[in-house]
């Protein structure tokens, strides 16, 4: 499945892989230990099934990768759990390009089923727990989860649609004049993003100030700050939801900065406060101040 990344509940960053983040969810090995109750395999041997699922994700999510890369497009992290994984990726520009992204995941599912049969034609049964988790995991709970990556849904807690939903809202989009399911979001190369001096005053560049606004808070593109830390800054402080929030991470990226309205001073001096010193402590040059035209 496809989606920058926030720290979201119950996920561990792991590792960085080329300055992808990992994350991973508690729940990761349950997706093994089901398949393996349901296999009636012997409790000892539930761990080679969890690795194996694990694999299966990751297999799942390179797809998504390997496209990323051929279409040149970022990648800002990457999450796994019990129930499948979630891709963070730059949206591509064109139709094609996003149907090929998000069918990638499928179609390297897609490939591995079709190399364990291989294996399993050519070598036959295999005395080795390992290798048998390995290929009961690659064929059977492969099938399952594509058919339930293929079948359109939307997860109920953090709203996600799955590949298959995404794949057929561009299909309605492409033949039916529906609205895009996710219209292009421009990561423009650090290089040559506007960046501006700390003291500069967005409400008096053109372009900046929101209509109606009053109170809120000015945030400026450093360069340097890591869009995880403005994304988990928004969220938290905010209220906003990871797709508002990566979007708005991105204006500011690409503009150079942003105005954020709030109800009150009391509230806009709360916010900026509270996120410089978070950026403090991080050790970040981020910029997020208190900003009024009263």
């Amino acid at each position: 499945m496809l989606r920058i990344m926030n720290k979201r509940t119950g996920y561990i960053r792991v590792v960085e892989i080329r300055e992808i983040p990992i994350f991973v969810h508690w729940s990761l090995p349950l997706g093994g230990v089901l398949f393996s109750i349901f296999c009636h395999v012997n409790p000892k041997q539930w761990i080679y099934y969890c690795i194996a699922f694990t694999l299966l994700v990751i297999t799942h999510e390179c797809g998504h990768l390997f496209a990323a890369n051929i279409l040149r497009l970022k990648v800002f992290a990457i999450e796994i759990s019990g129930l499948g994984g979630l891709c963070q990726i730059e949206r591509p520009h064109q139709v094609l390009h996003s149907v090929f992204l998000y069918s990638a995941g499928l179609i390297a599912q897609v490939v591995s089923f079709l190399a364990a049969l291989a294996y399993i034609k050519l070598f036959g049964d295999q005395q080795n727990v390992f290798c048998t988790a390995i290929l009961m995991t690659f064929t059977f709970a492969n099938a399952w989860l594509f058919i339930v990556n293929l079948i359109p849904q939307r997860a109920s807690r953090s709203g996600f649609a799955n590949d298959g939903l995404v794949l057929w809202q561009l299909f309605l989009h492409a033949f039916r004049g529906h609205k895009h399911p996710h219209p292009p979001l421009v990561f423009t190369p650090t290089n040559q993003t506007p960046i501006f001096p700390p003291e500069t005053r967005l409400l008096k560049k053109p372009g900046f100030r929101p209509h109606g606004f009053i109170y809120g808070i000015e945030i400026l593109n450093d360069g340097t700050t890591p869009a995880e830390f403005v994304i988990k800054s928004l969220i938290t402080h905010l209220g906003l939801t990871q797709a508002e929030a990566i979007v708005k991470t991105l204006d500011i990226h690409n503009t150079g900065g942003m105005l954020i309205a709030l109800p009150s001073a009391n509230e806009a001096q709360r916010v900026a406060d509270l996120i410089s010193n978070e950026a403090l402590i991080a050790g970040h040059n981020f910029v997020c101040r208190y900003a009024s035209t009263r």
